[in-house]
This record gives C-alpha cells, sequence and structure tokens, in this order.
C-alpha cells in the first residue's frame, strides 16, 4: 500500500494545481482585474498570468499522467479490469486536456 501512497499524492497535487489555478483565475483574479485595470492592461495582465500558469499545466498534465497510470496498474493491474468510474476519470482528464490544447494553442496566441 505505501507504493500506491506516492502516486496518489503526485496526483492529487498535480490536480491540485491545474483545478485550484483554474478556480483562482476564475472567480478571484477574473473580478479583481476587472474592478481595476482597464481593457488593454487587463489583456496584458491575463497574457503573462497565462504564460506562467500554463507552464506549471503542462507540469501538472504530466504528473497526472504518469501518476494515472502508475496507480491504474498498481491498483487493478491494467486499464481493461479497472472500474468504470476509472475509465470516466480518464476520459474526463481527456476532455480537460483537449480544452487545455484549444486555450493554449489557438486562444492564447490571438490575445
Amino acid at each position: 500500500m505505501l507504493a500506491f501512497a506516492l502516486p496518489y499524492t503526485l496526483h492529487v497535487l498535480a490536480a491540485l494545481v491545474w483545478v485550484g489555478g483554474m478556480f483562482f483565475a476564475w472567480l478571484v483574479l477574473r473580478p479583481a482585474t476587472v474592478a481595476a485595470l482597464e481593457g488593454p492592461a487587463r489583456l496584458r495582465l491575463w497574457v503573462e498570468v497565462f504564460q506562467r500558469f500554463f507552464r506549471w499545466v503542462w507540469l501538472a498534465v504530466a504528473v497526472l499522467a504518469v501518476s494515472g497510470v502508475g496507480m491504474i496498474h498498481l491498483r487493478f493491474a491494467g486499464f481493461e479490469t479497472a472500474p468504470r468510474y476509472v475509465q470516466v476519470m480518464i476520459g474526463g482528464g481527456i476532455v480537460m486536456f483537449a480544452l487545455f490544447m484549444r486555450v493554449q494553442g489557438l486562444l492564447l496566441p490571438e490575445l
């Protein structure tokens, strides 16, 4: 069970960085920038914030993928024997990654 603790801890911390960062950006930083900055300054701030945040997201995505695969193999001996909720979680992770790629690859360069 101790072998499972390390990938689980890394997985939770990586998810916290990614989801917690999005929570902070949307519910704390966005309203503060709207209240304090004019359009062009707000846009420059968002570009700087996203460039820095996305570096951490890339690290978090890598840690999530590696630790997730590790946990699946430690706990269920492979993807085929993983329960449905694990497969749904994997699907959700793929959707989140696709959205992240869209924002970083298509929307951020337009800013």
